[in-house]
Order: C-alpha cells, then sequence, then structure tokens
C-alpha cells in the first residue's frame, strides 16, 4: 500500500476492514557501509518510528508496541522511550477493538531513514498487509 498522504514527517495509510496486522516496509541499509567503516553499527536500519496512531469512527488509538516489545519481528529496541527503528521490514500488530470489520487510518510518524545506498531523496515508506 502506498501512502495517502506524506508530508515530510508524516504517513497516512488507508487500511481496509479486519486487518490484523501490516508490514511497515522501505529500504534499508547498514550505517558501516553507507558512513564508512569507522561506524560500528552493522544493523540493516529502515526508518526511525515514532508515535503511531490508527483513527478510525472519530476514535484514535495510539499504538506504542515498537516500543515496548523487545521481540517484535522487524524492530530493534527502543530509541529513548519513544521511537524505534526498523529493519527495514517490521510487523506492527493492530489490536481487535481497533479495527472491529472497520475500515480505518494509519499513522506513521518517521523521524529519520537512511542514508541508503540507492540516493532517493525520501525513505519510501509503504505497509504490506499480513493478515
Amino acid at each position: 500500500m502506498r501512502p495517502l498522504q506524506y508530508d515530510g514527517t508524516h504517513y497516512s495509510f488507508m487500511l481496509p476492514p479486519h486487518t490484523k496486522s501490516v508490514r511497515v516496509v522501505s529500504r534499508a541499509s547498514r550505517p558501516s557501509d553507507v558512513i564508512g567503516p569507522f561506524v560500528d553499527d552493522r544493523r540493516y536500519l529502515g526508518v526511525l518510528v515514532a508515535k503511531i496512531v490508527f483513527v478510525s469512527d472519530s476514535q484514535s488509538y495510539e499504538i506504542t508496541s515498537h516500543v515496548q516489545t523487545e521481540t517484535l519481528d522487524g524492530w530493534y529496541g527502543a530509541e529513548g522511550e519513544s521511537c524505534a527503528w526498523t529493519n527495514g521490514n517490521a510487523t506492527l500488530p493492530l489490536c481487535e477493538h481497533m479495527t472491529q470489520g472497520r475500515m480505518g487510518l494509519l499513522l506513521l510518524e518517521v523521524l529519520a531513514g537512511g542514508p541508503y545506498l540507492l540516493s532517493y531523496p525520501q525513505a519510501d515508506v509503504r505497509l504490506s498487509q499480513s493478515a
């Protein structure tokens, strides 16, 4: 799914009814490969995600699983208390009470991305519906 809207920091995606989880997909690269060997960070970094909100039927739910769960597939441990890096293909579960068979809008705040080996100006974040 391509974003409905992107303003430089915030991405918005329309989710179909009964969506249980999505994958946050972006390019990824290792800082040691892009910046140089003097940077000893060999993780594949996709994008640094801060606030995530799901909006449906005039209700909004803040999603914090990406900064609270150490074992969430595709996420690295939280950077501080409010954001976490993806590895370029990260699972984001949605709680059943959020969707309840309704369409909704998923809002992602992306604080950083890259640098990447490919020279594109933005992170090009997309969602892939898991279930």
